[in-house]
């Protein structure tokens, strides 16, 4: 019976160790994908925003713009405004 304690003990330690192991992985990769997940919206962000101030400087009206690019006639006025 005292063998047996003694090789239990490692054996936690080690499935310990292996869990502390799993879930550090596994939140790196959560915080990765959260990060990805951020870049491609703010990518996604600044396009909409450059192609807005693009179509602004061709004196296309603010409500055409809001119409072909599905966006709030104010999120136009917000964009036009930190333009200049």
């Amino acid at each position: 019976m005292k063998y047996m304690r003694k090789s239990i003990l490692p054996l936690k330690q080690i499935l310990d160790q292996e869990a502390a192991i799993n879930e550090a992985r596994w939140r790196e990769e959560e915080a990765e994908e959260r990060g990805m997940k951020k870049g491609i919206e703010k990518g996604i962000e600044q396009g909409i925003e450059q192609t807005v101030r693009r179509t602004l400087k061709k004196n296309i009206s603010i409500e055409t713009i809001a119409e072909i690019m599905e966006l709030p006639m104010e999120r136009i006025r917000q964009i036009k405004e930190q333009k200049e």
